[in-house]
């Protein structure tokens, strides 16, 4: 459960990132080829995805927790 709920966090500040790339006309997907735009867009949501779930894979739960 706690990697689904990363991966959902994560795929959350992917959205973030890439309005932010896209509004404010980031040089590295401007200048890239029209044909690299999708993978570019899809590595900005499957990279943040990735990390929240290995996140919520790996967290370790205080254990004195009542």
């Amino acid at each position: 459960m706690r990697v689904l709920i990363g991966v959902v966090i994560g795929l959350g500040v992917g959205f973030l990132i890439t309005l932010v790339v896209i509004t404010a006309k980031v040089g590295f997907l401007v200048n890239t080829p029209r044909a690299a735009h999708p993978l570019v867009l899809a590595a900005l949501f499957i990279v943040p995805a990735l990390a929240g779930g290995l996140i919520g894979a790996f967290w370790k739960l205080p254990s004195g927790r009542t």
